[in-house]
């Protein structure tokens, strides 16, 4: 069996542009050391909005900021998604006991039913 080569495919003139375009139009990224600075600033009691006038960011960034580094997390890392289904409500019953119990109240309520069923049907 033959190997199949790989075929190279030359970028369009569009995608050479488009891509000379984004790298010269991406704001240069920020060392984790200024933004831990624009957090100790935020605690000492600038606004967001006057350092995101200063700096050149969105508020919404100088946010992202302050939860990655006021929480003591490490900077490199983004906090993990919680997945999966989301715990019991409170109010679950928390004992085996009480679940049994409210089945024994179900199944009296159950045969309360039955026997009312049963009357009207010889009514009629």
């Amino acid at each position: 069996m033959a190997a199949k080569k790989k075929v190279r495919r030359k970028k369009s003139a569009r995608a050479k542009t488009a891509a000379k375009k984004n790298s010269a139009t991406q704001r240069p990224r920020q060392s984790d050391e200024m933004k831990k600075q624009v957090v100790d600033r935020l605690g000492a009691g600038e606004t967001a909005v006057d350092l995101s006038k200063e700096l050149g960011v969105s508020q919404v960034t100088i946010g992202n900021w302050k939860r990655k580094f006021a929480g003591g997390g490490s900077p490199g890392r983004k906090p993990a998604r919680k997945r999966g289904r989301k715990p019991a409500a409170a109010s679950a019953p928390s004992s085996s006991g009480t679940i049994v119990s409210q089945m024994d109240a179900k199944l009296r309520q159950i045969e309360s039913l039955k026997k009312e069923i049963r009357s009207l049907a010889e009514k009629l």
